[in-house]
């Protein structure tokens, strides 16, 4: 999270569980998602929270969908929790998604898909922004600039696993 006070941790068992850095004690468990998570975001400029899942098994052609949260840490009794809104759920996508980021005042959000891909939405009324398309292969990395929210690099890879970038666009 944005104030390092939480962190967010996935797995094949379709659930996001918020855990406490600073006690290590998990605070929250979002179970029952309809499929594994595979990346999620917080928005560095707001309390939004995103995850992306879909594709698993077909990673290239089965729809993919990612879910916008507001968070809100609580703590009362002596213990914290994090309360979920979902805000927005946008299910356009095709393939897995493989990154997720938002813009450094949290007001876009874009996803990167195995169509090669990058999506974008406005953050908080869930408005869809004209899709960049340009690359050949799977979008595996996004990033927007730290002190522009209208400048973004993505990255793709041959395999989505090599470190190595085969291709850079910057927006």
């Amino acid at each position: 999270s944005p104030d390092s006070r939480l962190l967010a941790s996935t797995g094949n068992d379709k659930k996001v569980i918020f855990w406490d850095l600073e006690s290590g004690e998990q605070l929250y468990e979002l179970g029952g998602l309809a499929q594994s998570v595979n990346v999620v975001a917080f928005s560095p400029g707001s309390q939004l929270f995103a995850i992306g899942y879909g594709g698993i098994g077909q990673e290239y052609t089965a729809p993919a969908s990612v879910e916008v949260f507001r968070w809100a840490l609580v703590e009362g009794d002596g213990r914290a929790t994090v309360e979920l809104t979902r805000l927005h759920e946008f299910t356009d996508l095709i393939g897995r998604v493989k990154s997720l980021a938002f813009s450094c005042d949290g007001q876009f959000l874009a996803a990167g898909c195995h169509d090669a891909v990058v999506r974008l939405w406005d953050s908080e009324s869930g408005q869809a922004l004209p899709s960049l398309q340009g690359h050949g292969r799977v979008v595996t990395a996004i990033a927007f600039s730290p002190t522009s929210p209208h400048e973004m690099a993505s990255v793709t890879t041959l395999d989505g696993s090599r470190i190595a970038s085969d291709e850079l666009i910057l927006w």
